[in-house]
């Protein structure tokens, strides 16, 4: 049952950090094929554990990427601060009160009990790029109740 569950956390995360306008369209799902264009989002199930053992529940961590061109374009502007603007604007979409419904709401096949969005922040360079992740650990199951 665990497998089933990258599918449904992907989509109800992209689903929610798109209906919040973060500035881009480029919202993509971990496990999704192609390019992925920059600046972008990447919502990528990272883990899940059954929890209690045989209970069909799982915590399961989401890690959400903000990638960014780290290179000053032609016009020699600092993409910094667009870069911070989008991290601010995707932080936002998932620091929200009732993370668990919306996520419920942008998914078919998933349940979630409880969401704590955000608690874990880390930063990056990959080449040209900034990065920005934030860790989302979720109570979930993969069916609807």
């Amino acid at each position: 049952m665990a497998t089933k569950l990258r599918n449904p956390l992907e989509t109800a995360f992209s689903g929610v950090i798109s209906a919040a306008s973060v500035g881009t369209s480029n919202i993509y799902k971990g496990f999704s094929s192609g390019d992925k264009a920059l600046p972008c989002v990447i919502c990528a199930a990272k883990s899940v554990e059954e929890e209690p053992l045989f209970s069909g529940n799982y915590r399961a961590v989401v890690e959400i990427s903000v990638k960014g061109i780290g290179a000053l374009d032609a016009d020699a502007v600092d993409p910094l601060t667009a870069f911070d603007t989008l991290c601010s604007l995707v932080y936002d979409a998932i620091r929200i009160d009732d993370l668990a419904t919306q996520l419920m709401a942008n998914s078919v096949g998933l349940t979630v009990w409880s969401a704590s969005a955000g608690t874990k922040v880390s930063w990056d360079t990959d080449e040209d790029c900034f990065v920005e992740r934030y860790e989302v650990e979720i109570y979930c199951c993969p069916r609807d109740f």
